[in-house]
């Protein structure tokens, strides 16, 4: 699912652009949902960064009014840590549009409100495009984001194969090509993707690198050969997440 974030400091049109898209949604049954509209950018902010995945699209108002982030700033912040989702600005002036190049921060396409007529069929050109691209690899918008004391990485969810315990507060990652050792709990690993299963309080799979299971040993077998317990509470949990 595409979880969508708006962000535009005046309450009618966020109310309108809102309403807009999720009754576009619910129309044509998208795999998308409303996931926060706001004329806050800080509370956006943090509540991306508390999801730790990509599978996002942003509608930003580039204008916001906002004394401490423009939507500018707040389309930077976001691609600090989410480099993949697309974005689209929206505004009342057209000459800012030229703005946005000079700060390098990429974008999917510019609503320009010049009437709720207009907004609104930009809107569901927009919405149709990034289903299409969804549909046609939805992968390219899993990720999960991994946050280390300089820098950020991101990682296609594909190529996780599980996550343990390292110490309070710390998780051992391996992927297709080694290992990185990160601070984050086991409950946010397990929030950031429909994918990751936890089968134990010291292991959470990625489900689709599951080779074999053993019921009687509880152990997991996962496509780079590595074995993870599973307890027995988590059992049907795991077994109903790969039928």
């Amino acid at each position: 699912m595409i979880s969508i974030f708006i962000c535009e400091d005046n309450k009618q049109e966020l109310e309108n652009i809102k309403t807009c898209i999720e009754n576009y949604v619910m129309i044509n049954a998208l795999d998308m949902k409303v996931e926060l509209a706001t004329d806050d950018p800080v509370s956006l902010l943090n509540h991306v960064k508390r999801q730790s995945r990509g599978n996002n699209l942003y509608f930003l108002d580039i204008d916001l009014g906002n004394d401490t982030i423009g939507g500018i700033q707040l389309a930077a912040s976001i691609r600090s840590f989410d480099v993949l989702s697309p974005i689209v600005f929206v505004t009342s002036h057209d000459e800012l549009v030229l703005t946005t190049f000079k700060h390098a921060v990429e974008a999917l396409g510019y609503i320009i409100k010049d009437g709720p007529d207009s907004c609104a069929g930009q809107i569901r050109q927009i919405l149709d495009l990034v289903n299409k691209r969804y549909l046609t690899n939805p992968n390219n918008y899993r990720v999960f984001t991994v946050r280390c004391e300089d820098s950020v990485r991101i990682f296609n969810v594909n190529d996780i194969i599980y996550f343990q315990t390292s110490d309070t507060h710390r998780v051992i990652m391996t992927h297709n090509k080694g290992q990185i050792e990160f601070r984050m709990s086991m409950k946010e690993v397990e929030k950031a993707d429909p994918d990751f299963i936890r089968c134990h309080e010291s292991f959470i799979v990625n489900r689709s690198h599951i080779s074999e299971i053993s019921k009687s040993k509880r152990l997991l077998k996962l496509s780079n050969g590595s074995i993870c317990e599973m307890s027995f509470r988590r059992m049907k949990q795991v077994l109903d997440a790969i039928n």
